[in-house]
């Protein structure tokens, strides 16, 4: 039986195993001809606010991954850094999504040694159930048309107010891709029967061996997506506390 395993971390726990990621993006990337409209951004992999996604194969190493990044302040998602040049109101129609508690799926990336495999459906649900690791309320993200059904099976809606209907000319002018946004990522209202059951069962068992169906035959899916919280040390809240006071005085 096949056997892969899927680990979520945050890019600053592991940075090593985040520049591995982006090593393996940056070759599907240029595989599929789009490497110089999506160039590279090392930025993320020493950031707190994202998290990280990979699949490994035993034998043939990571084979797949995606992101989840957090709004940040001064700091803007891949999403409005791609999307501000097509729609210059993109902030005004998007803002909701954009402000702190949003966050973005993105950098979804499968190893043509392993295509055929059903990974992205395995990948945009780990990512999708470790939101309410993350706290967020929204996740947003952009897929091309062929693999857009991979977050809509998830949750994921057209975010019809922008673009066409949703609807860009991005990265080149032969991809048709869409803004998407989950907003229930939490209830998960929206979220298709079996893959809102697997996304339940993975949020309440982050770290759970599963037998996944794709085209006719089982995968074990080793799943690792119990993220380390963050803990914040007891002076810093002291002295953001101090702060307020001061201001409110």
């Amino acid at each position: 039986m096949e056997r892969i395993s899927i680990k979520a971390f945050r890019a600053s726990e592991d940075p090593i195993r985040a520049n591995r990621f982006l090593g393996e993006h940056q070759r599907v990337l240029q595989d599929a001809g789009v490497s110089s409209a999506l160039p590279s951004d090392d930025s993320w992999t020493y950031e707190d606010e994202c998290a990280v996604i990979t699949a490994e194969h035993p034998t043939l190493g990571m084979v797949g991954g995606c992101k989840i990044k957090l709004v940040k302040s001064g700091r803007q998602l891949p999403f409005e850094k791609h999307l501000l040049p097509l729609e210059t109101d993109l902030r005004a129609k998007a803002n909701d999504a954009l402000l702190e508690g949003g966050s973005e799926l993105c950098g979804l990336w499968v190893a043509q040694r392993y295509a055929g495999h059903g990974l992205p459906w395995y990948l945009t649900a780990a990512a999708t159930s470790i939101a309410s690791q993350l706290s967020v309320r929204s996740i947003v993200c952009l897929a091309a048309e062929y693999s857009m059904d991979y977050a809509i099976r998830n949750g994921f809606v057209k975010m019809t107010e922008v673009g066409m209907a949703g609807q860009f000319i991005f990265p080149i002018p032969s991809i048709r891709s869409y803004a998407l946004i989950n907003r229930e990522p939490i209830s998960l209202q929206h979220a298709r029967s079996v893959e809102r059951q697997r996304l339940i069962s993975l949020r309440l068992n982050p770290n759970q061996v599963r037998l996944e169906p794709i085209k006719g035959q089982l995968v074990e899916v080793a799943y690792s997506l119990k993220l380390d919280q963050k803990v914040i040390p007891i002076s810093q809240v002291l002295n953001d506390e101090a702060r307020v006071a001061r201001r409110s005085a």
